[in-house]
Protein backbone atom coordinates (compact mmCIF):
# COMPACT_ATOMS: atom_id res chain seq x y z
CA UNK A 1 0.00 0.00 0.00
CA UNK A 2 1.51 3.51 -0.97
CA UNK A 3 0.57 6.12 1.33
CA UNK A 4 1.25 9.87 1.25
CA UNK A 5 1.03 11.45 4.66
CA UNK A 6 1.56 15.18 4.45
CA UNK A 7 1.71 17.31 8.21
CA UNK A 8 3.80 20.35 8.77
CA UNK A 9 4.17 18.72 12.40
CA UNK A 10 7.36 16.26 12.01
CA UNK A 11 5.61 14.68 15.49
CA UNK A 12 2.78 14.21 14.01
CA UNK A 13 4.43 13.12 11.10
CA UNK A 14 6.00 10.58 12.40
CA UNK A 15 2.92 9.48 15.01
CA UNK A 16 0.58 8.65 11.94
CA UNK A 17 3.70 6.97 9.83
CA UNK A 18 4.04 4.70 13.40
CA UNK A 19 0.05 4.02 13.17
CA UNK A 20 -0.10 3.26 8.82
CA UNK A 21 2.74 1.44 9.12
CA UNK A 22 1.03 -1.18 11.31
CA UNK A 23 -2.14 -1.67 10.08
CA UNK A 24 -2.48 -5.53 9.06
CA UNK A 25 -2.78 -5.58 5.25
CA UNK A 26 -1.67 -8.28 2.86
CA UNK A 27 0.16 -5.92 0.75
CA UNK A 28 4.13 -4.44 1.83
CA UNK A 29 3.27 -0.06 3.27
CA UNK A 30 5.42 2.25 1.40
CA UNK A 31 4.63 5.81 3.55
CA UNK A 32 6.40 8.91 2.29
CA UNK A 33 5.56 11.96 4.25
CA UNK A 34 5.96 15.60 3.66
CA UNK A 35 5.74 18.70 5.57
CA UNK A 36 3.48 20.86 3.40
CA UNK A 37 1.05 20.37 0.38
CA UNK A 38 3.68 21.83 -2.39
CA UNK A 39 6.18 19.11 -1.79
CA UNK A 40 3.41 16.57 -1.94
CA UNK A 41 2.18 17.46 -4.86
CA UNK A 42 5.08 17.94 -6.62
CA UNK A 43 5.49 14.00 -5.60
CA UNK A 44 2.17 12.69 -6.75
CA UNK A 45 2.60 14.98 -10.27
CA UNK A 46 5.39 12.40 -10.87
CA UNK A 47 2.56 10.26 -11.67
CA UNK A 48 3.61 8.03 -8.76
CA UNK A 49 1.77 5.28 -7.73
CA UNK A 50 -0.61 6.23 -4.70
CA UNK A 51 -3.38 4.73 -2.37
CA UNK A 52 -4.57 6.87 0.18
CA UNK A 53 -2.81 10.14 0.82
CA UNK A 54 -3.20 11.41 5.14
CA UNK A 55 -3.19 15.56 4.79
CA UNK A 56 -3.36 18.04 7.56
CA UNK A 57 -4.96 21.54 6.79
CA UNK A 58 -3.69 24.25 8.41
CA UNK A 59 0.76 24.02 6.49
CA UNK A 60 2.95 26.95 5.25
CA UNK A 61 3.58 26.95 1.63
CA UNK A 62 0.55 24.70 0.24
CA UNK A 63 -2.52 23.74 3.05
CA UNK A 64 -4.22 20.53 3.08
CA UNK A 65 -7.31 21.53 1.12
CA UNK A 66 -5.74 23.19 -1.40
CA UNK A 67 -3.63 19.69 -1.98
CA UNK A 68 -6.92 18.14 -2.04
CA UNK A 69 -8.30 20.39 -4.91
CA UNK A 70 -5.48 19.65 -6.90
CA UNK A 71 -5.45 16.30 -6.38
CA UNK A 72 -9.43 16.15 -7.76
CA UNK A 73 -8.85 18.40 -10.56
CA UNK A 74 -5.86 15.25 -11.71
CA UNK A 75 -7.61 12.72 -13.90
CA UNK A 76 -4.85 10.48 -12.52
CA UNK A 77 -5.74 10.92 -9.03
CA UNK A 78 -9.41 11.96 -8.92
CA UNK A 79 -10.50 8.85 -7.19
CA UNK A 80 -7.69 8.26 -4.91
CA UNK A 81 -9.00 8.26 -1.15
CA UNK A 82 -7.97 11.27 1.07
CA UNK A 83 -8.28 11.72 4.79
CA UNK A 84 -8.51 15.20 5.92
CA UNK A 85 -6.78 14.65 9.40
CA UNK A 86 -7.06 18.38 11.25
CA UNK A 87 -7.46 20.11 14.71
CA UNK A 88 -8.99 23.52 12.66
CA UNK A 89 -12.48 24.27 12.24
CA UNK A 90 -13.06 22.87 9.20
CA UNK A 91 -16.16 21.38 8.26
CA UNK A 92 -17.44 18.88 6.29
CA UNK A 93 -18.80 21.42 4.20
CA UNK A 94 -14.94 22.84 3.21
CA UNK A 95 -14.16 19.57 1.90
CA UNK A 96 -14.84 18.37 -1.38
CA UNK A 97 -18.21 15.92 -0.88
CA UNK A 98 -17.24 12.69 -2.89
CA UNK A 99 -17.23 9.03 -2.28
CA UNK A 100 -12.88 9.05 -1.88
CA UNK A 101 -12.34 11.80 0.53
CA UNK A 102 -13.00 11.78 4.53
CA UNK A 103 -12.76 13.90 7.31
CA UNK A 104 -11.58 13.23 10.22
CA UNK A 105 -11.25 15.89 13.54
CA UNK A 106 -7.73 15.83 16.34
CA UNK A 107 -7.73 14.65 18.75
CA UNK A 108 -9.42 10.94 16.87
CA UNK A 109 -9.05 7.78 17.93
CA UNK A 110 -6.29 5.53 16.19
CA UNK A 111 -8.32 2.49 16.01
CA UNK A 112 -10.53 4.52 14.05
CA UNK A 113 -8.49 6.17 11.71
CA UNK A 114 -7.21 2.59 10.92
CA UNK A 115 -10.65 1.66 10.34
CA UNK A 116 -11.12 4.56 7.75
CA UNK A 117 -7.86 3.63 6.42
CA UNK A 118 -8.69 0.33 5.44
CA UNK A 119 -12.30 0.94 4.39
CA UNK A 120 -10.95 3.47 2.17
CA UNK A 121 -8.16 1.24 0.13
CA UNK A 122 -10.76 -1.47 -0.37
Amino acid sequence: MNIVIVDDSKLMRYFLEDLVGNIETNKKHDIISFSNGKEAFDYISLGKDIDIVLTDVKMPVMDGLTLLHKIRESSLYRNTPVIVVTSSNVTINDVILDNYTYLLKKPYNPEVLKKLIKAAVK
